[in-house]
């Protein structure tokens, strides 16, 4: 991708969930988010280091810390003028505390959770290294390009949550477990949740998913995050307890499939095409979890749904269900309907339109109607990219249906 089209994915990532989800007007824009003026600039030198880690997700993380930047004077919401090495320059990205606090194929910085533990350059669902670029060693260069010039969407979209169990009004809604229920599905054959096995991502929900596996009887398990090496460290830290999913892993019931979140990518479907056949070879009920839930566990989760008979509708409904869970918005909040555009709509329509993904910079999101996909025909297409024939579609499909 060259620099031009780069640039244009940073603009992309401003300009869609303004033009999306927000009514104001420029005036007025202005003057609420604090625009920056000459002297906001000065007073914000920039950051300068390089490039320390590549982490598993593709995103580039940095010699310099969420804490530096806030510490010399930059803020969540700014937008960042970024450049990496001698060939990427990225304007306008925003600085933000949630990968989802922007659109899908969108860039950001990123302090997961405002922790300063999981932090870096990502793009929503794709992989920030292989899509734009930027190798470890790099140099890289933050400015400031617009104070708080991203405040009026990140308030609105801000995705912090807690681990305690207290603030969340069930177990079930603590762990983001559920059964899928969406039309065709037949009933006790499909679950989804945060993950089981993972104390270090999803600490003390991941003991309550156990429990919820073992009371829905779960007989076969599709870890889309964890690598068996990753799940062999797990039970050796201090405290584990996961004794239901640790017996489905030693039993050869669990596969591991340590997929990224470019879900598009031929990585993931070559893995995902693994996870499918290992799901018709072994009987159901299911569970598909990635660390969340909410991510590749969602967008999974709406191939199969989709497979099995789903409407778009209903697809939407169920991945807006992890959001409310998470983060406690409904449905008649005003970040619903700008999250639901900027993550679901934007996935189910590139189910269809999976050669849109290479050129992702230059898609113009305005007018795109997910709810015109014929979803079942595009989960057909994308489980045989996948690797699997035909046939074997066919026989995924009845399992779902309860055939």
């Amino acid at each position: 991708m060259n620099v031009k089209s780069i640039a244009m994915a940073a603009i992309v990532a401003i300009a869609s969930p303004l033009l999306t989800g927000c009514q104001q007007d420029n005036e007025t824009d202005m003057t609420d988010n604090s625009a920056s003026t000459a002297q906001d600039i000065l007073n914000v030198k920039p950051i300068n280091g390089n490039i320390a880690d590549i982490d598993g997700y593709g995103m580039l993380v940095p010699s310099f810390t969420p804490s530096d930047l806030l510490k010399a004077g930059f803020e969540y919401s700014d937008l960042l003028d970024v450049k990496i090495g001698e060939n990427i320059t990225l304007h306008n990205v925003p600085f933000v505390t949630g990968f989802n606090e922007v659109g899908v194929f969108e860039t950001c910085f990123c302090d997961y959770n405002a922790e300063g533990k999981m932090y870096g350059f990502g793009l929503l669902h794709g992989n920030f290294s292989e899509r734009i670029g930027g190798k470890i060693g790099d140099k890289i260069e933050i400015s400031l390009a617009k104070h708080n010039g991203y405040k009026e969407t990140w308030e609105v979209m801000k995705s912090i949550y807690t681990p305690n169990r207290s603030d969340y009004s069930s177990d079930e809604v603590f762990a983001n477990f559920r059964e899928v229920k969406t039309t065709g599905m037949a009933s006790g054959v499909l679950y989804r949740s945060s993950n089981p096995l993972n104390p270090k991502d999803n600490c003390v929900r991941y003991a309550y998913v156990d429990k919820l596996a073992a009371q829905a009887g779960i007989k076969t398990e599709i870890d889309l995050a964890d690598t068996n090496e990753k799940i062999a460290n797990y039970r050796n830290m201090d405290g584990f307890t996961s004794p239901y999913c640790l017996q489905l892993f030693d039993e050869g019931s669990t596969i591991a499939l340590g997929l990224t979140a470019d879900v598009y990518s031929e990585t993931f479907m070559k893995k995902m095409g693994e996870g499918l056949r290992f799901m018709l070879n072994r009987e159901p009920p299911y569970l598909v979890h990635c660390n969340e839930g909410k991510d590749r566990c969602g967008f999974v989760i709406i191939l199969l749904e989709s497979l099995a008979g789903a409407s778009y509708q209903e697809v939407a409904d169920d991945y807006m269900q992890t959001l409310i869970n998470f983060y406690k918005i409904q449905k008649d909040d005003a970040s619903y309907n700008l999250r639901k555009s900027l993550s679901v709509d934007r996935l189910v329509w590139l189910f269809e339109n999976l050669s849109e993904v290479d050129d992702f910079a230059k898609i113009d999101w305005t007018g795109k109607n997910p709810a015109s996909v014929d979803i079942q025909k595009a989960a057909r297409d994308y489980v045989i990219k996948c690797g699997l024939s035909e046939e074997e579609c066919t026989k995924l499909q009845q399992k779902l249906q309860g055939k």
